[in-house]
């Protein structure tokens, strides 16, 4: 499972994915895994019942298999998030075949087919891009890419954070930091959904919620972007599935390793010369340049096989670290007169409290104000 270590001013990230072999299993929760659905029909557009289709993850080696119903339908609901080969076959039937169908947690995708008489075989290449419109859900959802995630910028002051993609999804506001440093160190983002307010929305990595029981508006733990596989946003409709959500439920599914190797390292970098100078912040003989501001953000991720087609692993590591110099302005300390109990000088009138009446009227000031 993702963890993550932070400070004032570092911090450290780990995302380790669990390894685990890769069985059949029914009942799986919506929110984790993805759906896929459609009708086996011949050239005359009747069904073909007892059809066998066959979903296969080349990067993987999963692979599953169903069967149409008398009226055509076949349905997987077990599907983990990946780029999927779709084999459909049928007795005295050729074989069709299409490549490159696109899963996401907690969406379900139609794939219909048309299976010619004999052995005319078919292979179709499945455009990426998802469908226009959900027609298989009542939810409403938005997935959020892989790609989107890893070209993501700087949005926040403890590095990038995957919830400033909120601001595509439609009817959200730009999310915004809440509470301070010691109560948010993480700099997790509170937004609003629909109206709806923060602190009812749900975010789950892997399944496992990641509330903050203190502060409902934010999350505990947001993991670093590199370990995000996808990020499925529901903000209207919601089923069972989705638990105690109002605004927005979130569920993020953490990257695996796969049968090749992959990985990479980056590094964001920003200091003083590359920003403006703030409104009021002048120079002076004591600090004549820019104030002091040197941020950089690095990491690297690498997964791969340990058993092929079974066991893998994914290692990510993120680290953020920000030195600043800042001013500002303050209020002086108390003269002689205040620690002495004569507030006349500061303009503002002190009232005893156990005097006057109850709309305010009526009331003593104190001696000395």
């Amino acid at each position: 499972m993702p963890f993550k270590l932070s400070s004032s001013c570092v911090l450290r990230s780990i995302a380790l994915a669990t390894p685990i072999l890769l069985m059949p299993v029914t009942g799986y929760a919506q929110t984790l895994y993805g759906g896929l659905t459609g009708v086996v029909t011949d050239a005359t557009g009747s069904v073909v019942p007892g059809a066998t289709v066959t979903a296969e993850n080349p990067a993987t080696g999963l692979k599953r298999s169903a069967t149409a119903d008398a009226s055509g339908n076949y349905q997987f609901t077990d599907l983990p998030p990946g780029t999927y080969n779709i084999t459909f076959t049928a007795a005295n039937f050729g074989s069709s075949s299409s490549k490159g169908v696109p899963i996401s947690a907690n969406q379900t995708r139609r794939a219909d087919v048309t299976l010619n008489v004999g052995n005319v075989t078919e292979s179709v290449e499945v455009n990426t891009a998802p469908p226009a419109l959900q027609t298989e859900r009542a939810d409403v959802n938005y997935e959020i890419s892989p790609k989107q995630v890893q070209e993501l910028p700087t949005t926040s002051t403890a590095g990038r954070n995957f919830q400033g993609l909120y601001r595509l999804v439609p009817g959200v506001p730009p999310p915004t930091e809440n509470n301070s440093q010691a109560g948010n160190p993480g700099r997790t983002q509170a937004v609003t959904a629909n109206g709806i307010v923060n602190t009812v929305n749900s975010t789950k990595i892997d399944g496992a919620a990641v509330g903050y029981p203190w502060l409902q508006s934010i999350v505990a733990y947001i993991p670093p972007t590199d370990a995000i596989e996808s990020a499925n946003i529901v903000t209207s409709s919601f089923n069972a599935e989705q638990g105690a959500a109002g605004g927005i439920a979130a569920n993020l599914i953490v990257k695996s390793g796969t049968n090749n190797f992959h990985g990479g390292a980056w590094e964001y970098n920003s200091i003083r010369d590359f920003n403006a100078r703030q409104y009021f912040t002048r120079p002076t003989a004591a600090q004549p340049n820019k104030p002091k501001n040197i941020y950089n953000e690095y990491g690297a991720n690498i997964g791969g096989p340990i058993i092929k087609d079974k066991l893998f692993f994914f290692f990510n590591y993120n680290k953020v670290s920000l030195r600043q110099f800042k001013t500002g302005n303050a209020m002086t300390v108390p003269t002689a007169a205040v620690r002495g109990g004569d507030f006349s000088g500061t303009g503002i009138t002190i009232y005893d409290p156990q005097t006057g009446n109850a709309n305010g009227s009526g009331r003593t000031a104190f001696a000395g104000t």
